[in-house]
C-alpha cells in the first residue's frame, strides 16, 4: 500500500520523484517503465506508457492464471482478454469509418 504523503510527494515533485517511489519495488520493471516515458515524450504522446503498461497488465494476468489454474484468475484473464479484443475492434471500425490510414488505426490497437 502506497501512503498518501507519497502521492503528494510524487505529485509536487514530477517525474524524478516518481521514479523515486518506482525505485525500491523489486518487481517492478523501472528500465522498461523509462524506456515507454522517454519514447512518450519523444512522441509528445502517453501511448507507448499505455501500451507498456497494457502489456505489463496482460502478462501479470496470464502468470497468476497459470500458477493458480483452480482459481477464478484464468476466468478474469479470459474475460479481460475479450474485453480487449472488443475495444480493439471498436477502434479498427471507427478509424476504417472515419476513413483513417490502416498504419494509424493499427498504432492505435493496443
Amino acid at each position: 500500500m502506497i501512503p498518501k504523503r507519497v502521492f503528494s510527494a510524487v505529485s509536487n515533485g514530477g517525474r524524478a520523484s516518481l521514479l523515486e517511489v518506482l525505485r525500491p519495488a523489486s518487481r517492478f520493471d523501472l528500465t522498461g517503465f523509462e524506456a515507454a516515458i522517454d519514447e512518450a515524450d519523444a512522441a509528445m504522446s502517453l501511448d507507448p506508457v499505455i501500451t507498456w503498461l497494457a502489456a505489463r497488465e496482460n502478462a501479470h494476468l496470464n502468470r497468476m492464471s497459470y500458477l493458480h489454474p483452480v482459481s477464478a484468475l484464468p476466468v478474469v484473464h479470459y474475460i479481460a482478454m475479450k474485453v480487449k479484443e472488443v475495444k480493439d475492434l471498436r477502434i479498427i471500425t471507427r478509424g476504417l469509418m472515419a476513413g483513417l490510414p490502416a498504419d494509424v488505426v493499427e498504432a492505435h490497437v493496443i
